[in-house]
């Protein structure tokens, strides 16, 4: 009977930890999900601005030339 309980007891602790880290693993999800949103408005706004200088978009160039644009080297 000892063990029925003791097994009970250990199955309602390990569902609880299960519920707390599927909240967890939500919560890091939503916050990844703000945070690439955030970066796609930001890019969105970088070729806007370019757009306006006529300038190409970042997307459309060399990996090499985006990565010298990002330092401070001119386009």
């Amino acid at each position: 009977m000892a063990f029925e309980e003791e097994r009970e007891r250990w199955l309602g602790m390990m569902e609880g930890r299960n519920r707390e880290i599927d909240a967890l693993h939500r919560d890091i999800e939503g916050y990844y999900n703000e945070y690439a949103a955030s970066i796609t408005d930001k890019n969105k706004e970088i070729d806007r601005l370019r757009k306006m200088l006529g300038m190409s978009p970042l997307y459309k160039q060399k990996p090499a030339k985006v990565l010298k644009l990002i330092q401070g080297g001119k386009s």
